[in-house]
C-alpha cells in the first residue's frame, strides 16, 4: 500500500519503464489535459521539459493520456493559474517554486528556500524524507498537488549594473527579485521590485532597474541580460539550483485512473532528470559565451553572503509565526537541511573544492 501511494503521488523514473509497453492500453479511457507553462517558448530548456513530459506521457499510455502544453499566459494570466486549477480552466501547470510564494510561503518547500538544499538534497527530502506528502497534505486547502520538476542546476546569484563590495552598497538598490528572496533582500536593504519577464532587459537597460536575480548562465545568455548589466555575482542566496514545480488540480487527479496516476508521476521524474541534465551541460558553455563578450564575474563577498544568510532566518522566524502548516513543515526541513549540510561537508564539498582549484589554478612545473 506506501509503496503504491508514492507512485501516485510522487512517481518515480524507475516507474517509467514499468510503464513504457503498458498493458491492456485499449482498456483505458482517452483523456486530455491542458497544461500552461509559466515560462516563454523562448526559454527552450524549461519550457521543452513539459513537452518532453507530454511526450513521455503519451507513450507510456499507447497515445490514450495526452498533455496539450501551452507556454506563459497563452490561457490565463501567471496570477491566475491557481484559480484555474480549481475551477477546471486547465488540468495542470509548471511553475518555478518562487511563483506562489506570496499566495503561500509553503510552496517554498518545492524549492525556493533561500540557503537551502542543493538539487540532490532537495529530490532526497521530497522523495525519501517525506517532504513530499507533508507539501501536498498543505497544499489540499489550493485543491492542488505538486510534482517536483527539475530545475536549472546551478544559479548565479544575480546581474547588478555596478560592483558590489559591501552590505552597504545593496543600500536603495532596486532589484527584481521574489518569493523569500525578495524579502531576504530588502532587509538588506535593497527595494525589491516585480517585472514580467519580458519587461526586464529593457528595465535593465533603462536604468530602471539596479540588477535582477539570476537563474543560471544558459537561460541569463538567451535574455541578453549582459548588454544591460555587465557584473555577474555568483551564488549568495539560493544558489543551489532553482527548483520547478508541477501542479495539478485535485479534481482533475482524482479523476485519473491508478495507471494514469503511476504514469504521470513517472513522466514528471523523467523530464525532470533530462531538464537538470540538459542545464548541467548547456551551463559551461553559456558563461564561456558570457565571460567573452565582456561580463565581470564576480563572488558575492563573505560579508554580503553571511548578512543574507542571517536575514533569511530573520525571513523564516517571521513566517513561522504566521503560518501555522509552514511551521510545521519547517522544523522537518530544516533538520534534513542541517544534516545534510554536514554530511555533504565532510567529503563531497571538499572533494568538489579540492578539484576545482586543481582545475583551475595550474600545475606548478615539475622539478627538473
Amino acid at each position: 500500500m506506501q509503496r503504491r501511494r508514492f507512485l501516485q503521488q510522487a512517481g518515480t523514473a524507475a516507474a517509467a519503464g514499468a510503464l513504457a509497453a503498458p498493458a491492456r492500453a485499449e482498456s483505458l479511457p482517452e483523456v486530455k489535459w491542458r497544461l500552461q507553462s509559466n515560462f516563454p517558448k523562448s526559454l527552450d530548456l524549461v519550457h521543452g521539459s513539459v513537452v518532453d513530459l507530454s511526450k513521455h506521457l503519451e507513450a507510456m499510455t499507447a497515445g490514450r493520456f495526452r498533455v496539450e502544453v501551452s507556454a506563459n499566459e497563452e490561457v490565463v494570466a501567471g496570477g491566475q493559474i491557481l484559480d484555474a486549477l480549481r475551477d477546471g480552466t486547465v488540468e495542470a501547470c509548471h511553475a518555478d517554486a518562487n511563483s506562489f510564494v506570496d499566495r503561500d510561503p509553503v510552496f517554498a518547500f518545492f524549492g525556493a528556500m533561500p540557503f537551502g538544499l542543493t538539487p540532490g538534497q532537495q529530490e532526497a527530502w521530497l522523495r525519501f524524507g517525506g517532504g513530499l506528502q507533508r507539501l501536498n497534505e498543505a497544499l489540499k486547502r489550493h485543491q492542488v498537488i505538486g510534482f517536483p520538476a527539475g530545475g536549472t542546476g546551478v544559479q548565479m546569484g544575480g546581474w547588478f549594473r555596478r560592483e558590489l563590495k559591501a552590505v552597504t552598497d545593496l543600500a536603495g538598490l532596486k532589484l527584481r527579485a521574489g518569493g523569500f528572496n525578495a524579502a531576504v533582500l530588502a532587509k538588506l536593504g535593497a527595494v525589491p521590485q516585480r517585472l514580467a519577464d519580458r519587461d526586464v532587459l529593457a528595465a535593465l537597460g533603462a536604468g530602471r532597474i539596479d540588477g535582477l536575480e539570476s537563474t543560471g548562465p544558459y537561460d541569463d545568455e538567451k535574455q541578453g541580460l549582459y548588454k544591460a548589466a555587465r557584473y555577474y555575482f555568483f551564488p549568495m542566496g539560493p544558489g543551489d539550483g532553482n527548483q520547478f514545480i508541477l501542479l495539478v488540480g485535485r479534481n482533475a487527479w482524482t479523476a485519473l485512473p491508478p495507471a494514469y496516476r503511476a504514469a504521470f508521476g513517472a513522466a514528471c521524474a523523467a523530464a525532470g532528470v533530462e531538464l537538470r541534465a540538459r542545464y548541467d551541460a548547456s551551463n559551461p558553455r553559456a558563461l564561456r559565451t558570457l565571460l567573452a563578450n565582456g561580463v565581470q564575474l564576480r563572488p558575492f563577498p563573505q560579508e554580503i553572503a553571511r548578512a543574507g544568510f542571517l536575514a533569511a532566518d530573520e525571513v523564516y522566524a517571521q513566517t513561522l509565526a504566521g503560518n501555522d502548516a509552514f511551521r510545521q513543515i519547517f522544523s522537518e526541513w530544516k533538520a534534513f537541511r542541517d544534516e545534510q549540510v554536514r554530511a555533504f561537508g565532510l567529503a563531497q564539498a571538499r572533494v568538489q573544492a579540492f578539484i576545482h582549484a586543481a582545475v583551475v589554478t595550474p600545475a606548478p612545473a615539475a622539478r627538473k
